[in-house]
C-alpha cells in the first residue's frame, strides 16, 4: 500500500504535459518535502476536481503519493488563489520572477529551512495588496531566500553586486539574472512574461 503524505503547500509552478495531465510544483510547509514536483493525472480537463487548486499562487492541502519516477498528486483543496490580486496590484511580472527564481534554486524532494516558506508567503501577501511591489523589495525577498539556502553569507539585499553573486552561485538561468540585475529590455521581459508557466496569473477575472 502506497504511503499518502498529506501537507500545505504553494503552488510555485504548473506545466501542462500531454492534453489532460499537469505536472506542479508546490512548496509545501512539511520542511522534510520541501518543494515537490508532482503529476497530477486528468488534472486539465474540465471534470477534474483537482484543477482549480493546482494554478500558479494557489495555497491548500495536497495529499502526495511517491511513484517509482516521480510524484503523484492525489488530493488537493484550495484555501486561497492569490493570482488575481496580484495581477490587480501590477506585480504579476514581479512575482513570475520570483517564482522561476524558487523553483530553479530550491532542490526537489529535498529538505529546506523552515524560514523558506514564511519568507515567500510574506512576499506573495505584499505583491497582492501593495500596488506597484519595489525591485528593491523582490531582491531583498530573494537574499533572504539565498540566505537560508546557504548562497548568501548575510540576508541583506543592499548590496546589489553581492545579491547577484549569490545568484551566480546558485546557477539560475541567465534570463533570470539578467531581471534581477535590471538589464533585461522591456520588449524580451513582455516576451518572457508570456512564454512564463505563470502567465496563468492573467486570469484575474476570478
Amino acid at each position: 500500500m502506497y504511503h499518502i503524505y498529506q501537507t500545505e503547500g504553494l503552488v510555485v509552478g504548473r506545466a501542462q504535459r500531454g492534453e489532460q495531465d499537469v505536472v506542479v510544483s508546490i512548496l509545501t510547509k512539511d520542511p522534510s518535502l520541501g518543494l515537490v514536483r508532482a503529476r497530477a493525472t486528468s488534472a486539465a480537463t474540465v471534470a477534474s476536481r483537482l484543477r482549480y487548486a493546482l494554478e500558479p499562487l494557489t495555497e491548500g492541502r495536497y495529499a502526495f503519493v511517491r511513484g517509482k519516477h516521480q510524484w503523484r498528486l492525489v488530493g488537493a483543496a484550495a484555501f486561497r488563489w492569490s493570482a488575481p490580486a496580484v495581477v490587480r496590484s501590477g506585480n504579476d511580472a514581479a512575482i513570475a520572477a520570483f517564482l522561476q527564481f524558487l523553483r530553479e534554486v530550491i532542490p526537489s524532494e529535498g529538505a529546506i529551512p523552515e524560514g523558506v516558506v514564511s519568507v515567500v508567503e510574506q512576499l506573495v501577501a505584499e505583491a497582492a495588496r501593495c500596488p506597484q511591489l519595489s525591485l528593491a523589495r523582490v531582491r531583498e525577498r530573494t537574499a533572504a531566500v539565498l540566505h537560508l539556502l546557504g548562497y548568501l553569507p548575510a540576508a541583506s539585499a543592499g548590496d546589489q553586486a553581492s545579491l547577484l553573486r549569490g545568484l551566480w552561485a546558485a546557477g539560475v538561468s541567465h534570463t533570470l539574472y539578467c531581471w534581477y540585475a535590471g538589464t533585461v529590455p522591456a520588449i524580451q521581459q513582455r516576451r518572457a512574461r508570456r512564454a512564463c508557466p505563470e502567465a496563468a496569473l492573467s486570469h484575474s477575472g476570478a
